[in-house]
């Protein structure tokens, strides 16, 4: 049979042979590339995972991840806790996740938590995120905002991830699980709204420019940082060149009211309909 993904030559004779990493190999293939074929991907996979390769479980476990039947969830969560038995954090992470919404096993947060823990222990980010909420809200484990924070922390600092720096700033700005702390929320704005010019295009971007935005409403309202118009404009400027549309929004009013920056109504006029033609882009880009 002939297949439209690219197999490397020798690969499918090997792993034929029963060669448990070549079985492995070629069932990644078909599942992760779009061109593959999944009853390949299901049937080298299981054959590899069946001979103890714990890749190819946490694999196999993903494969029947994203099934909606009950009888693929069970059969997920099977796999995944064979690899994350063995150690295996990314296992660890989605079987954590499984305890937590009920899926493929009856719902158990006190177990999530302690898969979440051992994985995040391990250095995985997304588990040191969930261990973080799971002490800020009191889920599956006493509340303690002190644990939380330590862990919150860990991950967002963790290859400075800029989607959980700018949500660790808004709890702490609106005192969601903490004592309220505009000037650390600040912080945190401001380290990532700093590196959003090493940022990537397209949605890669949007933690970045929604720190800039919300550096510049704190200037601009003088909340964690003094009250500063010009300052404010400067950080709705950078945000708004790049497309969000709060920003742009923001950046017309300053223009309209003369705030921060001379009034200017033409520049005002610009940046609202800008505004408008990003947000009617936006929808239709979540219609498709």
């Amino acid at each position: 049979m002939l297949f439209k993904v690219q197999e490397p030559k020798g690969l499918r004779k090997a792993a034929e042979q029963g060669d448990v990493e070549a079985q492995y190999e070629l069932g990644s293939i078909h599942k992760n590339s779009s061109e593959g074929n999944r009853a390949e991907a299901e049937k080298w996979l299981r054959k590899s995972a069946e001979q103890g390769h714990t890749a190819a479980q946490y694999e196999l476990g993903m494969f029947y991840y994203w099934f909606q039947l009950p009888e693929k969830q069970i059969e997920s969560v099977k796999w995944l806790r064979e690899a994350a038995e063995k150690e295996h954090v990314d296992a660890q992470y989605r079987l954590a996740t499984c305890y937590f919404e009920g899926k493929g096993v009856l719902q158990d947060k006190q177990q999530a938590v302690e898969w979440f823990r051992k994985a995040a222990e391990e250095g995985h980010i997304m588990s040191q995120w969930e261990l973080g909420e799971a002490y800020r809200n009191g889920t599956g484990i006493p509340q303690d905002a002190e644990k939380a924070m330590e862990w919150l922390r860990k991950a967002a600092t963790s290859k400075n991830n800029p989607f959980l720096q700018v949500k660790l700033g808004n709890y702490l700005f609106n005192g969601d699980g903490f004592p309220e702390d505009k000037v650390k929320a600040v912080e945190w704005f401001r380290k990532t709204a700093t590196e959003a010019y090493g940022a990537g295009r397209g949605y890669g971007r949007a933690p970045y420019l929604e720190a800039q935005y919300l550096l510049g409403k704190c200037y601009f309202e003088g909340e964690g940082v003094t009250k500063d118009e010009v300052e404010a404009v400067n950080w709705f400027r950078k945000a708004a060149e790049k497309g969000h549309v709060e920003a742009m929004h923001r950046l017309g009013r300053c223009y309209s009211e003369g705030l921060g920056i001379p009034e200017d109504k033409e520049e005002a006029e610009k940046w609202f309909r800008k505004a408008a033609e990003e947000r009617q882009k936006q929808a239709e880009r979540r219609e498709l």
